[in-house]
């Protein structure tokens, strides 16, 4: 079955909150803010490090470069949730003879 055309009194479909900032997204944008995000500067992104606030800072500011809304309730981009951190103990080693 194929698809029907639109009747002529429906309403125009309303474009998507979405599809200005998709528009507005490059190739190449995308890669400058990978570059960024995984520059020394931002040092891995760690929760409770200053990668972490530097993160958050850079992705609200193109968030709203953007015009996204906020998808949390209080109106910021941030989602509050519990962290817990976790420190591996390395049981093993390798090594190499010539």
């Amino acid at each position: 079955m194929g698809r029907r055309a639109p009747r002529a009194d429906s309403p125009a479909p309303t474009a998507s909150p979405v599809a200005a900032p998709l528009k507005a997204i490059t190739g190449r944008d995308l890669l400058k803010h990978i570059e960024v995000l995984a520059s020394d500067e931002f040092e891995g992104r760690s929760p409770w490090h200053q990668g972490r606030t530097l993160t958050v800072a850079y992705i609200k500011e193109q968030f709203t470069r953007l015009g996204l809304a906020s998808g949390d309730p209080d109106g910021t981009y941030l989602q509050k949730v519990p962290m817990i951190g976790v420190t591996s103990t390395p049981k093993a080693f390798v090594q190499c003879r010539r």
